[in-house]
């Protein structure tokens, strides 16, 4: 026990001295130390660097390719090809006659337009391309708009001869109606020879010279009825001022006026018409007149009473007659008047044949009673026993 006792006292032993010895050790270590002064550290300024040399400029980008001469020349032709068939195709109303042709071939200008592009020769070529789409179909817009549109021309001019042959051209004015015919064809064979304008032109003054023909034939016409008729006297100053305009519009035809034409004609027409119909009112109201006073030698014999059926029948047809006049509708009316005014006086004949019979028969019954009465005195004086 001893010997262990003094082994652990010697164990306790060196741990305090390795205690020690370490916290010396320690000690010493936080104790700075002196520190020695240095010359103080002077900093140079470093050389400035040299400049960088410059930038060598970029290298310049290849050109881009210019459209030739020849390709914006084809550009150009295709564009004056388009706007010409397009012009033509409006001119006779191809938007009018083919409105789905125009619309499509339309946006396709207006498209090639829009799209127009000149700067490289690719762009050029696709601006051409597009704008000869466009009048391909223009042209044949164009093409079908000629025919259809001369088509109706033609038959608007062979309308407007049968209606200035009708109203009298081969009988009173042949020579006026061959040289509207010369017209007519010249302009077909301007149409078919491609000089649309001049065959369009052509074709218009012909056909005003058929309408001429035919409203001046007709004015001529009412004139000859109103002077068969008689009617010039109801407006004698009013005829020859329509005279001095029809002899003025055949001066301004001949003389090629046809518009100065046309107004003197259809106001020569105007006039005549007017006289005519002044001329029918007065003389219906002559024939009614005439029948009225028919009607009051009716009503003076009182055949409204003796003749009441056929005074009736007579006075139904007076009131159409009037009732047509006051509606202007003055031929009919004289119609009526002529039918009703002898009927009248026929009521008024069968009254007083009536009243001469009523008239016969009783003074041939007065007489049968005068004969009665006398009868009967005799008879009395002879039963009285005296004498007759």
């Amino acid at each position: 026990m001893k010997k262990i006792k003094n082994g652990r006292i010697w164990g306790i032993s060196r741990l305090l001295i390795i205690l020690v010895i370490i916290f010396g050790a320690a000690s010493c270590g936080s104790t700075p130390p002196v520190e020695e002064e240095l010359p103080p550290v002077v900093q140079e300024t470093p050389p400035p660097a040299p400049a960088a040399p410059p930038a060598p400029p970029p290298e310049p980008e290849p050109a881009a390719p210019v459209p030739s001469q020849a390709e914006l020349d084809s550009l150009n032709a295709a564009i004056a090809r388009a706007e010409a068939a397009r012009e033509l195709a409006g001119e006779f109303s191809g938007d009018y006659l083919f409105p789905y042709e125009w619309h499509d071939a339309d946006n396709l200008y207006n498209l090639a337009v829009e799209q127009t592009d000149t700067a490289t020769p690719e762009s050029v070529r696709d601006s051409t391309a597009r704008y000869i789409a466009a009048a391909e179909a223009l042209e044949a817009l164009a093409r079908s708009t000629l025919d259809r549109s001369f088509e109706i021309t033609l038959q608007e001019l062979m309308d407007a001869r049968n209606e200035a042959i009708n109203a009298g051209a081969f009988r009173i004015a042949p020579d006026y109606l061959s040289e509207a015919d010369r017209l007519t064809e010249s302009a077909n064979t301007n149409f078919q020879n491609g000089d649309y304008h001049s065959a369009r032109e052509e074709a218009f003054n012909a056909l005003n010279m058929y309408n001429l023909l035919t409203t001046g034939l007709t004015a001529f016409q009412v004139r000859e009825e109103i002077e068969r008729l008689g009617f010039s006297r109801y407006d004698s100053s009013g005829f020859a001022s329509a005279d001095n305009l029809l002899n003025g519009a055949i001066n301004d035809y001949l003389a090629g006026s046809l518009g100065m034409a046309r107004v003197r004609i259809d106001e020569a027409a105007r006039r005549y018409n007017e006289i005519l119909n002044i001329g029918w009112r007065f003389y219906a109201l002559e024939h009614n007149n005439a029948a009225l006073a028919q009607r009051q030698r009716a009503l003076d014999v009182r055949a409204d009473i003796a003749s009441r059926e056929e005074f009736d029948s007579a006075q139904a047809v007076y009131s159409n007659g009037a009732a047509a006049y006051q509606e202007s509708r003055f031929q009919e009316a004289i119609v009526f008047f002529i039918q009703c005014a002898p009927m009248f006086d026929a009521s008024r004949i069968i009254t007083l044949e009536r009243r001469s019979i009523a008239e016969d028969a009783l003074i041939r019954a007065n007489q049968r009673m005068a004969e009665s009465d006398e009868t009967a005195r005799n008879v009395e004086a002879i039963l009285r026993g005296v004498a007759p």
